[in-house]
């Protein structure tokens, strides 16, 4: 295939990806010329010759909306094939809807691990007053030399609160962070459970409430089977008092999957994933313990849930301790991926993260907590990743804490 054949046919997947969002922008930029033909051949030209990719690095496969308000897009970044992840990073373009590229854009990521996995990216358009998006931009960059690995362009369409201060409008406070909206759709797949039936051995399900006519159906209200006396060892929580109880104020998180938001304390047969506080509770090693939280993400390949705690880290407070592990009978679990994340003022820090299988059995997770981050309020997240299968991924978090 010849460079110009080659170019001419990227040139026309370029136009088709961005057709869908100029045609929604129809009114937004009735005021916007849109460039020519000739000039987006210039600008696709100038990028084919400065913005070559080098091989070796890693690839971005996909990347996909996960969701934002206001200055923030959420996105989830799936990598195959990193090689160096001590110097990747993530490199993000947006563009308004002339195909310019935005000034004002600052992006944070989590740590990009060796291998395939997906990354949590945020982008924030920090510019003055609102503006609207065509597309995006993602790089893999080896942050040593500047160079990209790999690059995904895809339309994104929206419209975005910059965080500039402006005449009349109030500064940013420190730690502050829009509200986030999710818009997926669920999709129920996985260890489904029978109407009314509970999907996990040792617990009961209640009978299915009388449903109204033209009335969604309730979730069954399910409730955990008291376990035998003696008939496991007892590991009590802490003996400390915890300066930050997370499963104590677990109720008070917002939580969500893959396919929105979820109530707390929801029933375990529910396709969207669910968080249940179980008190005490067996694990998969065989032990009991108490203030065990339950996170199961949504029931598809690579679905997750997490729990978004706003709160103000203590000024003494150095970790974020946990035991973590599966519920006990969750053989047929392929393993998931936990995360536990700091977000505030447009930045990002990963404080403990590590997969969890069965064989693992349960063990202790902790991450330090930088001094930059003490004293702040900021969101703290606790995330559960699903692997190719959300079967019996029953991901439990023993008296999680901030201290």
């Amino acid at each position: 295939m010849t460079p110009l054949w080659a170019l001419t046919r990227r040139l026309a997947t370029w136009l088709a990806v961005l057709s869908v969002p100029f045609a929604l922008a129809a009114g937004a930029a009735a005021q916007q010329k849109q460039p020519s033909f000739e000039e987006l051949l210039k600008r696709l030209l100038r990028e084919q010759q400065d913005q070559q990719t080098v091989a070796g690095g890693g690839t971005i496969k996909e990347v996909r909306v996960r969701g934002g308000t206001g200055a923030n897009v959420e996105l989830e970044v799936q990598l195959t094939g990193v090689t160096q992840p001590d110097r990747a990073k993530l490199d993000v373009t947006l563009y308004n809807l002339r195909l310019q590229r935005l000034e004002g854009v600052s992006a944070a990521h989590d740590p990009v691990p060796a291998g395939d996995s997906t990354v949590a990216l945020q982008v924030t358009y920090t510019g003055k007053g609102s503006v609207d998006t065509s597309a995006v931009r993602i790089a893999l960059i080896d942050s040593s030399s500047g160079k990209a690995w790999s690059r995904f362009r895809m339309a994104l369409m929206r419209q975005l609160s910059g965080t500039g201060a402006e005449t009349g409008a109030a500064p940013a406070q420190a730690g502050e962070r829009a509200a986030q909206t999710f818009d997926l759709t669920p999709e129920p797949v996985g260890d489904t459970a029978s109407a009314g039936v509970s999907a996990r051995p040792g617990l009961a399900a209640a009978p299915l409430a009388p449903v109204a006519v033209g009335a969604a159906r309730a979730h069954p209200t399910v409730i955990a089977t008291p376990l035998a006396h003696g008939a496991a060892r007892i590991h009590p929580a802490v003996a400390a008092i915890p300066t930050v109880d997370l499963y104590g104020i677990a109720s008070q998180a917002k939580w969500s999957s893959t396919a929105g938001a979820l109530p707390f304390n929801g029933p375990d047969n529910d396709p969207r994933g669910f968080v249940r506080p179980l008190g005490r509770a067996r694990l998969i090693d065989g032990a009991t313990y108490d203030s065990v939280l339950e996170t199961h993400p949504s029931w598809i390949a690579y679905g997750s849930i997490q729990g978004s705690y706003q709160l103000t880290i203590p000024a003494s407070a150095t970790r974020f301790v946990s035991k973590v592990g599966m519920l006990d009978g969750a053989s047929s679990s392929d393993g998931v991926v936990i995360k536990v994340v700091l977000r505030g003022a447009g930045a990002i820090y990963m404080v403990a993260t590590r997969q969890i299988r069965p064989s693992d059995g349960v063990v202790e997770l902790s991450g330090t907590i930088p001094e930059s981050w003490r004293g702040r309020e900021v969101t703290l997240e606790l995330r559960v990743g699903a692997g190719a299968s959300a079967q019996q991924d029953w991901l439990t978090w023993v008296a999680p804490a901030i201290r």
